[in-house]
């Protein structure tokens, strides 16, 4: 399975500089209202599909270019915004695989394949209802059954329910005593 080793970003959205090398299976990314926690997201989805999915402006106010970098282990993909003399934003795309060798023939396509039919936009996904966040969910994995999932979590919770109320009159039994 793909994961991210290492996240660098620069003059991008909301960022300055930023660089995230995350050492678990959750990473939480938290922070103030406007503190970039959206444009690190935003960040990784944009260096892994590009200009398609930037914002119209990737490049930070304060910044000359917005550097992308996503170290996925196998390969690195760095992506590149800056501004030509006419003041448009111009995108490059450089991927080099682990063995330093750099894919020079439709690099995009490459980390399309990679990426598959399990990714997903985490902005578009994070604005979703919650049930269709479960409902997207569910499909990333098949064959796993739901609804007997949370059969099991009810009844554990029921047992639970019971042993802490039995706890509950043996304490009160005893301090009557």
């Amino acid at each position: 399975m793909t994961k991210i080793i290492e996240l660098r970003a620069s003059g991008f959205a909301r960022l300055s500089a930023v660089t995230i090398r995350p050492d678990g299976a959750l990473v939480q990314i938290t922070g103030k209202n406007s503190a970039g926690k959206s444009s690190v997201l935003h960040a990784i989805w944009t260096a892994l599909k590009g200009r398609a999915v930037a914002p119209v402006r990737p490049i930070n106010k304060s910044a000359e270019e917005a550097q992308l970098s996503v170290d996925l282990g196998t390969m690195l993909v760095v992506r590149t915004f800056r501004k030509d003399r006419h003041g448009e934003i111009t995108s490059d795309l450089k991927v080099t695989m682990a063995d330093g060798s750099r894919v020079s023939t439709k690099p995009q396509l490459m980390i399309d394949a990679l990426l598959g039919d399990l990714s997903f936009d985490p902005l578009e996904f994070a604005r979703l209802p919650a049930k269709d966040q479960f409902e997207r969910v569910k499909a990333l994995v098949p064959g796993f059954d739901f609804d007997e999932n949370q059969a099991q979590r009810d009844d554990a919770f029921a047992k639970r329910t019971d042993v802490n109320r039995d706890a509950k009159n043996a304490r009160a039994r005893a301090h009557g005593i």
